[in-house]
């Protein structure tokens, strides 16, 4: 069995990739993809960079490579409820997307149907179920906690579209995120000003945005602190999660296909709850 393990940046797999040990480059070099096994199984680390373009194109890229049998999108969240603290492992069940806080939602959300096989190892593992809303920078959390306060929900800036591909291209897909950023804590900064065209995070770019903001020092500080305390908790359930049986595997798999829900046409702006 051939499982994909989707991150956007080194610091979401850095702790599960140490626990596995034995990487081995995978495809062309412009690919940031690896490949390694555990219990028999054949994992592929594909990592994508921030944002949409960079985690379609790198999928694509992927495709021209391997078939997976299983992807799992993995890496860190925010949480948009008070249910969901800093440390918490998500399993993403629905995906939304949103152009910007005052535009719309996108035409299709999707659905994952992780059945009660999985349910025994989220009670072991403490993962908790959300739904995932996928925006292409951070937005003002107090404004959408109260657009989305139905269900355990947590932001990021990619499970939208690798659930997308998923659907499209008929392969299952497992969303596991940890919560590096709780409902109070507001991301003052644009990833994209601090990372380059393929979505990754360029030291000089940091640089350069905290010498025009300084107290971003103490933002970026408090995000990496928290980033690294969940990094290794989201780090042992993944390796838990890819250590479980072939046989157990395949059948989540088969159970995890994703499905378009219901048309999301209206504006936020509109007051209109359709999810």
């Amino acid at each position: 069995m051939q499982i994909a393990l989707v991150t956007a940046l080194p610091q979401e797999h850095g702790a599960v990739s140490k626990m596995i040990g034995s990487w081995h480059p995978y495809g062309p070099k412009s690919l940031r993809m690896f490949r390694s096994t555990v219990s028999g199984k054949e994992i592929i680390l594909l990592e994508t960079g921030m944002g949409r373009e960079p985690v379609q194109t790198a999928l694509r890229n992927m495709l021209r490579v391997c078939r997976p049998h299983l992807l799992v999108s993995s890496g860190f969240a925010g949480s948009l409820t008070e249910t969901c603290s800093v440390g918490d492992i998500l399993l993403g069940e629905r995906f939304l997307y949103m152009e910007s806080l005052h535009g719309t939602m996108a035409d299709e959300c999707f659905q994952v149907g992780t059945s009660e096989t999985f349910a025994p190892f989220c009670d072991c593992h403490g993962v908790r179920r959300a739904q995932m809303l996928t925006l292409p920078r951070p937005e003002a959390k107090t404004v959408l906690s109260r657009l989305f306060c139905e269900r355990p929900t947590a932001i990021d800036m990619e499970s939208y579209f690798v659930a997308r591909f998923g659907m499209e291209r008929g392969i299952p897909v497992l969303c596991l995120r940890g919560v590096s950023d709780g409902l109070h804590d507001e991301i003052d900064f644009d990833p994209r000003d601090i990372s380059d065209s393929h979505g990754r995070i360029h030291a000089a770019r940091v640089m350069h945005a905290v010498c025009r903001k300084p107290a971003l020092v103490r933002s970026f500080y408090r995000l990496w602190r928290r980033s690294g305390r969940v990094g290794e908790e989201l780090g042992k359930v993944l390796y838990a999660f890819l250590d479980l049986s072939t046989e157990y595997l395949e059948t989540l798999a088969a159970e995890s296909r994703v499905r378009a829900s219901i048309s999301l046409t209206e504006g936020l702006r509109t007051g209109t709850r359709a999810f």
